[in-house]
């Protein structure tokens, strides 16, 4: 299992649900994602779990599936996707953790900061170029030779 770091997108809602603790947070510009070893995601991390070993996540991970279980027992509507969740998460808590690194949490608050900046200096750049146009069609409307038709 791996824990990758991505960057939050617009359409991501503001809290979200560790898929490790099953506790609410809140997601700021780096989202933190479980992979499984087939790179498939499994859902975000609280910056709590973050701070557990791999040995207590995988516990937490395991309390989570065994809870699933028995929520598959009382819920019959959803069993099939209660226990198919449970063993995800099972399967889950027996692979080994690849945290990120010092450098990858650096680099993505890096390119994160970069990608905004582009993106103000290029509303900037919009805003100059249409303060610029709008003195040009100024000037026009204004001009003497307009006048003097």
């Amino acid at each position: 299992m791996k824990i990758r770091l991505e960057q939050k997108l617009s359409t991501c809602p503001e809290t979200m649900t560790c898929t490790v603790c099953r506790h609410s947070f809140h997601v700021d510009n780096i989202r933190t994602l479980i992979y499984d070893n087939q790179n498939l995601i499994q859902g975000d991390i609280c910056p709590k779990c973050l701070k557990f070993n791999s040995t207590v996540i995988q516990q937490k991970l395991r309390y989570h599936a065994d809870y699933l279980m028995h929520e598959s027992t009382v819920h019959s509507a959803q069993r099939n996707h209660l226990r198919e969740r449970a063993l995800d998460l099972l399967a889950l808590s027996e692979e080994s953790i690849k945290f990120p690194t010092f450098l990858q949490w650096l680099w993505k608050r890096i390119s994160i900061l970069s990608t905004e900046i582009e993106e103000l200096e290029a509303a900037r750049f919009d805003l100059s170029q249409c303060d610029y146009e709008t003195r040009l069609q100024l000037k026009n409307l204004f001009s003497d030779d307009q006048f003097c038709q």
